[in-house]
This record gives structure tokens, C-alpha cells and sequence, in this order.
């Protein structure tokens, strides 16, 4: 298993059949900027303040959080093309209770074609087999049909019960799913 110290001395990679799932870097400011800030994404992501979005305050907020490893940050991208597509993200990381709150959003413009489901298993796998986790908890609005979708493709199943959404601004109707192992 690894621990925080490991993850810190490298920065663990990730590979599918088509996606590469690594370390943000400064190369993906701009990319990063452009899928959060675009108006198809971001009213999903729950971001408090959209001044967050200025892109040297948005790639300081993940190397802050990369340094912390509160929460674990992947870029995701083709293995022909390194380019930002998206992210997911293992939110919240307790390895005392293993546990993690899932996230993820990935640039309109690959939509549609499954690269959110396989990134988003690919980071599950990875948590429950290289970090322990033995739940992982998802959120999004209701009316998120293909946020939905990619979740229960990878495994989880909706809750009755929602996760606490005080840290996430102007939602009223978030449904929350969760993979226990």
C-alpha cells in the first residue's frame, strides 16, 4: 500500500488503454483553466468563488493541494497526446479511516466518448488497490444524468442518504453515490 510519504517521493502514474492519469504540472495551467472555467463544467464542480479561477491562483491551488495530499489530483490525458483533458480527483483522503470523496470533470469536447468512466475507474481501482480505501463517496446534481451514469458505470450505487453539501455553494439538490469495498 501507499502511504503519503511514497506518493510524495513520486507522484504515482496511471495508465488505461487510452488515458495516462498523472501529476498536474505548469505545462497544464492554461488546459486546466479552459475545462474548469468553461460554462458547461463549471456550475457542476461547486467551486465557491469563480475569482478562484484566475489560472496562477487555480494551478497554486493544486500544487497547495498536492503538497498537503489532502486530496490526490490527476490529469488526465491520452497517451499519444499528454494534453490536460480533465481531472479526477480522491477529495478528503483519510488513509487512518479509508475513505475518499470522489471527483472529476473532463473538457466538453471529450464528452460523449467514455474517457470520464474509464479515468474516473481507473482512480477508484487505484484507490482501493494501491491506498486501501475501502469506501469511496461521489457526488453531483440531480439533474447530472451523465455524471450519474459514469458513476454507477464504475461500480457505485446511489445513497439515500446525501452527502454533507455545506462546503459546496448553490446546490439544492445533490444525490450521492458510494463504493464500498
Amino acid at each position: 500500500m501507499l502511504d503519503r510519504a511514497a506518493i510524495r517521493n513520486s507522484y504515482p502514474l496511471i495508465r488505461t488503454d487510452r488515458l495516462v492519469l498523472r501529476k498536474i504540472t505548469p505545462e497544464d495551467e492554461r488546459n486546466l483553466y479552459n475545462c474548469i472555467s468553461d460554462p458547461s463544467v463549471y456550475p457542476h464542480l461547486g467551486l465557491h468563488s469563480f475569482s478562484a479561477l484566475f489560472p496562477s491562483r487555480l494551478y497554486r491551488y493544486f500544487e497547495e493541494s498536492n503538497r498537503t495530499l489532502a486530496t490526490l489530483h490527476f490529469a488526465v490525458s491520452l497517451h499519444e497526446d499528454t494534453s490536460l483533458m480533465g481531472l479526477v480527483s480522491l477529495q478528503k483522503w483519510d488513509d487512518k479511516q479509508g475513505t475518499a470523496i470522489l471527483g472529476y470533470c473532463i473538457s466538453p469536447v471529450y464528452w460523449n466518448k467514455g474517457i470520464a468512466t474509464e479515468a474516473v475507474r481507473a482512480v477508484i481501482d487505484f484507490g482501493i488497490h494501491e491506498l486501501g480505501l475501502k469506501k469511496i463517496r461521489g457526488r453531483c446534481e440531480e439533474d447530472n444524468k451523465a455524471s450519474q451514469k459514469v458513476m454507477l458505470n464504475c461500480g457505485m450505487i446511489r445513497e439515500d442518504e446525501p452527502l454533507d453539501s455545506t462546503d459546496i455553494s448553490g446546490y439544492t439538490s445533490l444525490i450521492s453515490f458510494v463504493l464500498q469495498v
